[in-house]
């Protein structure tokens, strides 16, 4: 039999040398008639019925994700879906670099950086954090399993930050595992029980995100498996559906009540709120009237666990529009140092936390890069065949592959690397806090990146030298604020930036010494 085995095998591989022998020596002259036949076709004949210029043409103006968003409309009838974010090229931080101390401001060489930030600083119970990075919301069940969800909590809890629940509401696994637990006030309704809330560590009322702005969703009932159904507490037949809003908040009036509900039923811990960047001037003003303690805003960059193609690619602002107004209207409104403004929305490294706090964020959010950064070693069990969500969404194909404690250390390494990319730039631009960096320690590249955000410019404009070679009148130099945003301008003192919410108190893990920080104004070290 093993004879007859290694025959049968023999006499394969020879018959595969053979039928590549022939492919070797017909390809190029079959190639070269097929190509042939294509250009002729392509370049002859009446071209309003040329098939190839069609395509060309076609590919050209509706990219894949459009022609399969079509074609799923057309066969169901309904809105498409998808998960993740945008595929728009928003504006991110790509044209705002970092200037480094060197001469005229000496880099710092203590070897310790403070990287603690407070959420909620004047809140009964603030909650203390050893670094600026939380894990965002993001629900059982209806966007990651459980197993996905307590090594997000696990990860969190190495590193001294907090994990969000998401909209599926309160998790008593996730709250195991994690030091300190975000649950989220949802519009499903889910898990937000009295008992339930009094175990968070801070309440987000979620009246929004980036991806799906406000909009209703529903997920159908038999696309949840059992746990999750009794876990959002669903009839027989009941679909799980996330509400346009909150049926209790009818007006700005409404919701100072459900704040001061939830911060006397929680004993005192922060309570905020959770929007897609939008009309900012307004909701803030409104959440600011009610009374929350912190702010966490969704750029039009945000991902998800299922969203519709309308909301994710145009509905909302990306961040780096929505950060520095933000901290604008918060100032103005003279409650920077007691609103904590917590970022999020397509960051992916330090570099991107960092900028985002130096415009003025005081934290920020991270989803779908640290779901990538806890399957790394684990994704290649998937290659070429899946995507790496299969190992950890909801109803995923491959969840039983998924390694949960592996998960939790890769969650925390990429979080403590994220971290080290940003103390090295702080000591690089002479600070030793991390909430010390401002606007002051970036230049932007592009005129318009400058008038959003309100940072220097990194030349001098030549428009004047440019205008008298043309025999054009001389154009007036931009300004932000006041402040002409040339190079020139970018040399000047950076102006006081007020005070903010002061980070946590007590040492930090090897954190300089130094007085307690009062905001990015006055020192800005």
């Amino acid at each position: 039999m093993l004879a007859a085995f290694a025959g049968a095998l023999l006499a394969m591989l020879v018959l595969l040398g053979a039928v590549a022998g022939l492919a070797a020596w017909l390809g190029p002259s079959l190639l070269r008639r097929l190509f042939n036949r294509m250009m002729v076709a392509a370049l002859s004949g009446p071209q309003d019925r040329n098939q190839m210029l069609q395509w060309m043409v076609l590919a050209r103006n509706t990219d894949p994700e459009q022609m399969l968003a079509i074609m799923r409309r057309a066969e169901t009838g309904k809105p498409f879906t998808r998960p993740y974010g945008a595929t728009r090229p928003w504006m991110q931080f790509e044209q705002l670099v970092f200037v480094p101390a060197q001469i005229g401001r000496l880099p710092r060489g203590e070897p310790d950086v403070d990287t603690r930030v407070t959420i909620g600083p004047q809140a009964a119970r603030p909650l203390h954090l050893k670094i600026p990075i939380l894990i965002t919301g993001m629900a059982y069940g209806l966007s990651l399993t459980l197993e996905a969800k307590v090594a997000l909590a696990r990860a969190s809890a190495m590193v001294g930050t907090a994990t969000n629940s998401g909209e599926s509401g309160f998790l008593a696994d996730e709250r195991r595992h994690a030091k300190h637990y975000i649950v989220q006030y949802n519009r499903g309704g889910w898990n937000i029980r009295p008992e339930q809330l009094r175990q968070a560590d801070a309440i987000e009322i979620q009246f929004g995100q980036g991806a799906d702005a406000s909009a209703q969703e529903s997920t159908p009932w038999d696309m949840l498996d059992e746990p999750v159904r009794r876990h959002l507490g669903l009839r027989p037949g009941e679909d799980a559906v996330i509400h346009t809003r909150f049926p209790q908040v009818a007006s700005p009036d409404d919701l100072a009540r459900l704040v001061e509900e939830l911060r006397r039923m929680t004993g005192g811990v922060p309570i905020g709120v959770k929007l897609c960047a939008g009309d900012l001037e307004a909701d803030l003003r409104a959440a600011v009237a009610a009374g929350v303690d912190f702010i966490s805003i969704d750029g039009a960059k945000g991902s998800t666990g299922k969203g519709y193609l309308f909301t994710i690619n145009d509905f909302g602002l990306p961040v780096v529009y929505a950060i520095p107004e933000a901290d604008r209207i918060l100032r103005e409104l003279g409650v920077r140092d007691r609103i904590t403004l917590i970022a999020s929305g397509g960051l992916r490294d330090g570099a991107d936390f960092l900028k985002a706090m130096a415009l003025g964020a005081d934290a920020c959010y991270v989803g779908t890069a640290i779901l990538l950064a806890m399957v790394q070693a684990q994704m290649v069990r998937l290659m070429p065949y899946a995507p790496p969500y299969e190992l950890f969404i909801a109803k995923g194909r491959y969840t039983h592959l998924f390694d949960g404690e592996q998960a939790a250390i890769q969650a925390a390494n990429y979080l403590k690397a994220c971290v080290q990319e940003m103390v090295e730039a702080a000591r690089a631009l002479g600070h030793v806090r991390l909430a010390g960096v401002g606007k002051g320690d970036l230049r932007a590249l592009t005129r318009e990146v400058a008038e959003i955000t309100g940072v220097p410019l990194a030349y001098h404009p030549r428009t004047a030298g440019l205008s008298r070679l043309r025999g054009t009148p001389a154009l007036v130099e931009p300004a932000v604020d006041g402040r002409p945003l040339g190079a020139g301008a970018a040399r000047e003192p950076a102006p006081a930036r007020g005070p903010r919410a002061p980070v946590a108190p007590g040492p930090a893990a090897g954190a300089h010494p130094e007085p307690a920080h009062q905001g990015r104004g006055g020192n800005n070290s």
